[in-house]
């Protein structure tokens, strides 16, 4: 004896903006978290920061969701320059080097 609502797709959109915008912005909010979770992993992976640096680049990161990424992508991935000790890192060794 009630009355049953049943709510549509029609329905549930706003009837204010279009269909065609609604979409868009959600695209815009869906890319822009994925940016934020690429950078946020690259930041993690990198090797070069300390951790002090990499805590601010994440601070960076959340805290300006469009500039934090993209200044972290195009600023802060440049690798820092070779060192020895990572030079010597990543040399294959090849042995004994005493003389024997």
């Amino acid at each position: 004896m009630g009355v049953e609502m049943v709510a549509t797709a029609e329905d549930s959109l706003n009837p204010v903006i279009p269909n065609a915008w609604e979409l868009t912005a959600q695209g815009a909010g869906a890319l822009a978290v994925t940016i934020v979770v690429v950078a946020l992993i690259s930041i993690a992976r990198s090797r070069h920061l300390a951790s002090e640096a990499q805590a601010v680049w994440v601070l960076i990161v959340l805290a300006f969701p469009i500039l934090g990424p993209a200044s972290w992508l195009v600023v802060g991935r440049r690798s820092a320059p070779p060192t020895l000790s990572r030079l010597q890192s990543i040399a294959p060794t090849t042995g004994n080097h005493d003389g024997r």
